[in-house]
């Protein structure tokens, strides 16, 4: 193919990729916000196209967002309310916590003293003086929050209203082959970010069931307080609810009950936290995403280590790219196998 021909062919796409290019490094700060944004919207899109059969696209992309704006507002809302109206019982809980520190540090357990009881009050007061200056950094970085929620919706607004036209331009220029693997590469992407998304959902529903019963028979009060707060736990990845049992395992020793706190580690811990996390959603994501569990798993703490709490959702992804290339590679598909 001669240079004039080659051009015309490839032009345009190579320009649009180094503009993209710069594009992500001039706005490489809210870059998180808007491609989260972006994977969330095409979640979305398929309950988009049903609401386009009655109404217009701006009309369903801007009930969507505001549907969007009232569902999280609501969750943030409860979970509030939840916590003001368990303060007192969390702060005893808390409080019963620091003592069981105090006992272990006085030799109640008979357990030595590594550390001196000073050492763990200046522990204390250096971590109670950083979550203080966290919140004091938040008020001040509050403005900078608000221009980064908007940003979020109103990505997530466009890519609902012109996402799939922007994709069928964008597939309609590239070359034949080129064509094809793009357009396998975003049919498994939206398959995997629908997993990663309604899985999470669907786990942490799952989660909430099984903690109500063991709550229940564990004895405890506030059994929907705590099965709510494992639920939420289960939607942060990898860590899940494990924390929650570790806690609450050190606040039955605290209170002088050794066969709760056995219980909790024994039966709570693989039951309400392990099964979900381990088992259940990466069942469910590889039944979606047809990517192995072990892969899977890669993604996941891989996408995490390296990117934070996104990486949860970009590790998979980009997994997800790298199968699908390498089955275009090895199978000649446009799929790209399984």
């Amino acid at each position: 193919m001669d240079p004039p021909r080659l051009l015309d062919s490839y032009g345009v796409p190579l320009l649009a990729a180094a503009i993209f290019v710069v594009a992500a490094v001039v706005f490489w700060p809210l870059l998180d916000v808007v491609l989260l944004s972006v994977t969330l919207a095409v979640v979305v899109m398929p309950l988009q196209k049903r609401l386009n059969r009655t109404l217009h696209p701006p009309i369903s992309a801007i009930i969507l967002t505001c549907t969007l704006v009232v569902l999280l507002f609501a969750f943030g809302s409860f979970i509030a309310a939840l916590l003001y109206q368990n303060a007192d019982y969390l702060i005893e809980g808390v409080r019963s916590l620091v003592s069981l520190i105090d006992r272990i540090q006085a030799g109640v357990y008979g357990m030595p003293s590594f550390v001196s009881p000073e050492a763990v009050q200046e522990w204390f007061a250096v971590r109670l003086a950083g979550v203080l200056d966290s919140l004091t950094a938040r008020t001040v970085a509050a403005p900078g929050d608000l221009l980064r929620a908007a940003i979020f919706f109103l990505a997530f607004y466009l890519t609902l209203l012109s996402g799939e036209r922007v994709y069928a331009g964008i597939l309609q220029k590239l070359p034949g082959r080129l064509a094809g693997a793009f357009g396998a590469v975003a049919v498994r992407s939206a398959d995997t970010l629908y997993a990663i998304y309604v899985v999470e959902v669907i786990v942490a529903v799952i989660t909430f069931f099984i903690a109500v019963p063991f709550f229940f028979f564990m004895g405890y009060e506030r059994i929907f307080l705590f099965s709510f707060i494992t639920a939420v736990f289960q939607l942060v990845p990898v860590i899940g609810p494990s924390v929650l049992m570790v806690l609450l395992a050190l606040l039955a020793v605290s209170e002088g009950d050794l066969v709760r706190a056995g219980l909790i580690i024994a039966v709570g811990y693989p039951v309400v936290a392990a099964v979900p996390d381990i088992y259940i959603r990466p069942f469910l994501m590889g039944e979606q995403t047809g990517i192995s569990k072990v892969v899977l798993w890669i993604g996941i703490f891989g996408g995490i280590h390296v990117m934070g709490l996104v990486g949860f959702v970009f590790g998979p992804l980009i997994l997800t790219w790298v199968t699908t290339i390498y089955g275009l590679l090895v199978g000649g598909t446009e799929h790209g196998g399984g």
